[in-house]
């Protein structure tokens, strides 16, 4: 679940920044298979970590700002990500800095 995770992650964020036209499907996939099985995310599913699981969170906000997608994706998936660790809270600060009110609205709601 992590590895499909990640993957996921790498393809938004590599689909929203324009990337995927740039470098083309095969390196993509040759890079993402060599973070798949990369030591440090061996060890961290061992571990019981959750870092997959906030860079999949930090990939779907970034995502919906760059595609501006419904501002209740990127507030709903930020504080569920906060659950997780205090690190994505840090999003209602940098919404409400861009006066991006919708987006807090939801963190806090949901």
């Amino acid at each position: 679940l992590n590895h499909a995770m990640l993957v996921a992650a790498l393809a938004l964020v590599v689909w929203s920044s324009g990337l995927w036209t740039r470098w083309g499907s095969w390196s993509i996939a040759v890079g993402a298979g060599l973070v798949a099985f990369n030591a440090a995310l061996f060890r961290q599913n061992l571990a019981g970590q959750l870092n997959v699981v906030l860079l999949l969170c930090w990939a779907v906000v970034y995502t919906a700002e760059r595609r501006a997608w419904n501002p209740a994706i990127a507030g709903s998936v930020a504080s569920s990500g906060a659950l997780f660790n205090l690190s994505p809270g840090i999003l209602i600060v940098w919404f409400l800095l861009r006066r991006r009110w919708a987006e807090p609205a939801w963190m806090t709601g949901f």
